[in-house]
């Protein structure tokens, strides 16, 4: 959780909007139809934030 919150405060607007779509379980096609962009775009954005959230858990992880 502490990861996460880390990373969200960090996130540009379009890239929180679509988390929070994603975590609201909108489908990737949902939130691609409702923001007007591809559905592969929404795709990379979900899978990089994931990224970051994994890293800097890692990193909170190793220094603890």
């Amino acid at each position: 959780l502490k990861a996460r919150d880390y990373i969200l405060v960090s996130l540009r607007d379009s890239e929180r909007q679509v988390w929070e779509l994603y975590t609201d379980g909108k489908t990737v096609q949902n939130i691609a139809n409702q923001l007007g962009k591809h559905k592969q775009s929404i795709s990379a954005t979900i899978i990089n934030i994931k990224n970051k959230i994994s890293r800097k858990q890692n990193t909170l992880t190793n220094n603890n």
